[in-house]
């Protein structure tokens, strides 16, 4: 089964809402980004704003989930950091000009 949500990132703000992907097995985003930045991946056991942390990998070498993104779209396949934290929010290096769009696919 695919689930599609949405979310933002307001205008003059560097955090998405909250992403609940409870029981996902995969997860794909798409992203539109007015403001040229680096995003990275924020998780969290509950939605307590506070507890949000950003995601290392060991995959890249042992450094945050993180990639580039032009003014424009980008869509990123978050693999199985899905399927371990419940809640997931996206974080960009600035704070954007315009309201960002954020589409998540998620598959159960």
């Amino acid at each position: 089964m695919v689930e599609t949500a949405y979310t933002t990132i307001a205008s003059g703000d560097s955090q998405s809402g909250i992403i609940s992907n409870l029981r996902a097995s995969r997860m794909g985003i798409l992203v539109s980004i007015p403001t040229s930045c680096s995003v990275f991946l924020r998780a969290s056991m509950d939605t307590t704003s506070a507890n949000f942390r950003r995601i290392t990998t060991t995959v890249y070498a042992g450094g945050d989930f993180i990639w580039s993104v032009g003014s424009g779209n980008k869509a990123v396949e978050i693999g199985d950091v899905a399927a371990i934290f419940p809640y997931l929010k996206l974080e960009t290096g600035v704070a954007q000009t315009a309201v960002a769009s954020i589409t998540v696919i998620t598959k159960f």
